[in-house]
């Protein structure tokens, strides 16, 4: 299996910190008002001058780059091999109060990759990060940055001869498979930057960052279970810090 050299960092929130995330309880609000018929993943990121908030249930996720290596990596939520925890519109789901709930210290210079299942079932965070370093030392923007990591995904999905993070995982439970996994791959990809209006632009970003999650969970409340990938998105977008 890939890995990476650098140290991977898991900072547990403070809920004092949490204005942007429990006090609007946006997922739980989404999941309430959600009528639709279906199952999702979900997960919320908000950018304050205190750090990255995050709140996120299932494999779904994201991940930090700084300086080449990656230093934070949300972790999954499953209650068993293939079977993550999901909001569902009635009683069999799980509830948004089982989300993991994070803050992370960002810089000028970090890049954020978030992505659905899709993605991480099938790129390790080193071939994600080498996606990264190089689009960066090419002078390359987040929405290019953000197609290059989801056609590798799609790649290696569709990739039957290769060892992946869910062939890594069904072999550790016991099944014999190798490959990809077919499946939807929706990538965001934020590039950090430095200005002196942080505010009015951190402002901006979260309000893109919540528009777009309620958009891919009113999406997602639709999508069909199937073996083929029915979507292959990607958004790129500079935060201005």
């Amino acid at each position: 299996m890939p890995a990476s050299s650098c140290q991977i960092q898991l900072m547990p929130f403070k809920k004092n910190q949490g204005v942007l995330l429990t006090r609007p309880r946006v997922l739980e609000k989404s999941y309430i008002n959600t009528k639709e018929n279906g199952s999702s993943t979900a997960f919320i990121i908000a950018l304050t001058d205190q750090g990255l908030h995050a709140i996120n249930l299932g494999d779904s996720g994201f991940m930090m780059v700084r300086d080449g290596c990656a230093v934070f990596r949300s972790p999954v939520q499953r209650h068993d091999f293939n079977f993550t925890y999901q909001l569902e519109n009635g009683n069999a789901g799980d509830l948004p109060s089982s989300g993991q709930v994070f803050t992370v210290t960002v810089a000028p210079g970090d890049v954020i990759i978030a992505g659905t299942d899709g993605l991480f079932d099938n790129l390790y965070n080193s071939d994600i990060t080498a996606v990264v370093v190089h689009a960066v030392r090419a002078g390359l923007g987040p929405q290019v940055t953000a197609q290059k990591i989801a056609a590798l995904a799609r790649q290696r999905a569709q990739d039957k001869n290769r060892q992946t993070p869910f062939s890594t995982a069904a072999q550790e439970a016991g099944f014999r498979y190798y490959g990809g996994k077919l499946d939807d791959i929706t990538v965001v990809v934020s590039y950090i930057a430095s200005d002196h209006n942080s505010w009015v632009v951190l402002h901006v970003i979260y309000l893109f960052l919540l528009s777009l999650t309620l958009l891919l969970l009113k999406y997602i409340s639709h999508a069909i279970i199937s073996d083929e990938p029915t979507s292959n998105a990607q958004f790129g977008v500079r935060i201005v810090f």
